[in-house]
């Protein structure tokens, strides 16, 4: 049978063509080295002190990282115009006023094609990583992104020790279920990741996630690509556990159920 040409269908194929074809992702990126304990103001114009104990805190706050930090990102992802991401932009304000700043770092894993010989590249994922440091000076916007994110990466630690005290460091909020910390080995080529779990999270989330729990020394060369593997494991795996809170796991499933209800606008 035909569609119904109507402002309905139009509106429905709108929707779908906002439901990428490909499997998303957001991270929060953190830079947790050196931080300045110059007095910052959050939206509302309240001064906020950067000399708190919790580090998680602090880490909000940072304005700047280190040009090891800015290698580490770029390894992550391409630096890209919020502006560009129309379909997909973790949230982030793709309007004129870019409320919550210009530039992301994001990647697209592909399968086959190459640009080179003209050929068709098949786009599986994508990441969005949501970089504090390139977010505008608002604690209150910054938290409302990167709070909603279950996987966490913090690159640096402001300490002498590679020791991580995760419940010292812990981002306050509802998600935040993994945190990576890709802490960089002085003198030497290497980063030691190390990656923790929320306190008090469900048993059966603990469980599914318990073989990603460790810390390993990669070297800095095949660093990002490890992390960055490994925040997408942990995302999936979170989305599946929590999938009544987040929605489906897969956005071809989303896609598919969007595409059924497309009958409805049988002529």
């Amino acid at each position: 049978k035909p569609l119904l040409n109507g402002p309905n269908f139009h509106r429905a194929i709108s929707i779908l063509d906002r439901v990428t074809p490909y499997q998303t992702h957001t991270i929060a990126l953190f830079y947790g080295g050196p931080f300045s304990t110059k007095t910052k103001r959050n939206s509302r114009g309240t001064k906020v002190d950067n000399n708190t104990n919790n580090d998680g805190d602090k880490f909000l706050m940072a304005n700047q990282g280190s040009t090891d930090f800015w290698k580490f990102a770029k390894e992550l992802g391409d630096l890209v115009p919020v502006q560009h991401c129309k379909y997909f932009s973790g949230g982030l304000d793709t309007s004129q006023s870019l409320s919550d700043g210009s530039f992301a770092f994001v990647w697209f894993g592909c399968q086959g094609g190459s640009y080179d010989l003209n050929e068709p590249i098949l786009v599986d994922s994508m990441v969005f990583f949501h970089t504090v440091t390139l977010m505008p000076d608002r604690l209150t916007n910054r938290k409302r992104h990167v709070g909603n994110d279950v996987v966490q990466i913090v690159y640096g630690l402001d300490t002498d020790t590679l020791d991580v005290d995760h419940e010292r460091m812990a981002i306050s909020g509802h998600f935040g279920f993994i945190t990576i910390y890709v802490i960089p080995l002085v003198h030497i080529p290497l980063f030691k990741v190390s990656v923790h779990l929320k306190s008090g999270l469900d048993k059966s989330i603990c469980l599914a996630l318990d073989h990603l729990v460790g810390s390993w020394l990669i070297s800095r060369q095949a660093g990002a690509h490890f992390v960055r593997n490994l925040a997408m494991q942990a995302d999936v795996i979170c989305q599946s556990m929590i999938e009544d809170k987040l929605g489906l796991v897969l956005n071809t499933e989303d896609r598919g159920g969007r595409i059924r209800d497309t009958t409805r606008h049988l002529v």
